[in-house]
């Protein structure tokens, strides 16, 4: 049997999940419950046997996730019915390399719509191939989960530092000054509301995932639509930026000096540099406690949104510049690591991508 090059329609069926308010669910049960951005509690009952495969469909659209045991997907997210037989774990591999998040077309809340997905091309290898190439890939995506621990382990020295140098930012022991983001920063903005046209090559638009790293694909919009949205929203070096739609409480200094645009769900923080060291701002923003702050604003409904008047609210230390300087140092050598670490990760996709 030949390699075959078919529409994802003709081999694939996306289902709708069910509806599945948080206040019914049985959080002890035993069998995940699924969202657009993965799992978002466990219930006593399942609406799909597993193995099987789940995408998102409102929200964090086209993200895809494997779960082996039996899960119960809700509204926000579709689940694959395969009408002919495939390796899950190859098809799995396969649509994460779809870019379905192009697809969206929804302005407020990006949306998937399957008919769009369905005319997606895929290559289908006979099925003993596709259990090799999924048993390679299983093995080079073994790999980046170890290095997504180290990741984390470095996160948690950092952190662990940063609670000594500052004390529990709860208790405030030290005594800092504290004073809201929106005293902290000279603006307070967020992206674009619409969706703008994508194009091959230009200005880089940068959303939530290009924060969190949970899709690969970048976007591109012309010059002159560039400079339309930065009369309102102009991203620069030193500014801080921190998602707000979706995936919240993500934050990452502006290191770098190209010139790109953001979406809705990415809101632009430009810092009192004389008050606080943007990168100090960043590392904050990233700690439990700062997510905490950020949950507790938000408003959750198919997704998850902070508002710009309540991002202004989130409460932040402020300790002398010297001092804040003094952390950035001793943490300079934690950040080294863990670029060295991205690279090796990102070598995954290398790998993905040669594949298919």
């Amino acid at each position: 049997m030949m390699w075959r090059k078919v529409s994802l329609g003709e081999v694939c069926e996306l289902r709708y999940g069910k509806s599945l308010v948080k206040e019914t669910r049985v959080q002890d049960g035993a069998y995940p419950v699924y969202g657009s951005s993965g799992i978002v509690g466990h219930h006593d009952e399942f609406l799909v046997d597993g193995p099987c495969l789940v995408v998102g469909r409102k929200g964090s659209i086209g993200t895809v996730f494997f779960s082996e045991r039996p899960c119960y997907p809700i509204d926000t997210a579709y689940f694959v019915h395969c009408k002919e037989e495939i390796n899950l774990r190859f098809l799995y591999y396969q649509l994460s390399t779809l870019r379905l998040s192009e697809l969206n077309k929804a302005a407020a809340v990006p949306g998937l719509n399957r008919e769009d997905a369905y005319r997606k091309l895929i290559t289908l290898p006979p099925l003993d191939v596709q259990h090799q190439i999924a048993d390679t890939l299983d093995k080079a995506d073994a790999l980046r989960r170890k290095d997504q621990e180290l990741l984390q382990k470095y996160n948690e020295l950092a952190q662990s530092i940063f609670y000594e140098m500052f004390g529990d930012p709860i208790e405030n022991t030290k005594k800092w000054e504290v004073k809201s983001l929106g005293e902290l920063t000279r603006k307070i903005t967020d992206g674009t509301h619409q969706t703008p046209t994508y194009v091959e090559s230009g200005v880089p638009f940068l959303r939530v995932t290009d924060l969190t790293g949970s899709n690969t694909s970048k976007k591109f919009i012309t010059r002159e639509e560039h400079l339309t949205l930065t009369k309102r929203c102009k991203p620069e070096r030193g500014d801080v930026l921190y998602s707000k739609n979706g995936t919240i409480g993500v934050a990452k200094v502006v290191d770098w000096d190209y010139e790109f645009s953001i979406f809705v769900s990415l809101c632009l923080l430009k810092v009192k540099t004389e008050l606080l060291n943007p990168k100090f701002l960043e590392f904050f923003l990233n700690t439990p406690f700062a997510l905490n702050q950020a949950k507790k604003h938000s408003k959750t409904g198919t997704v998850t949104n902070l508002h710009l008047n309540e991002i202004k609210n989130i409460l932040v230390p402020v300790p002398e510049r010297v001092i804040q300087e003094q952390f950035l140092h001793a943490v300079t050598s934690i950040e080294a690591q863990k670029s060295l670490v991205r690279h090796s990760e990102g070598l995954f996709d290398t790998v993905l991508n040669s594949h298919f």
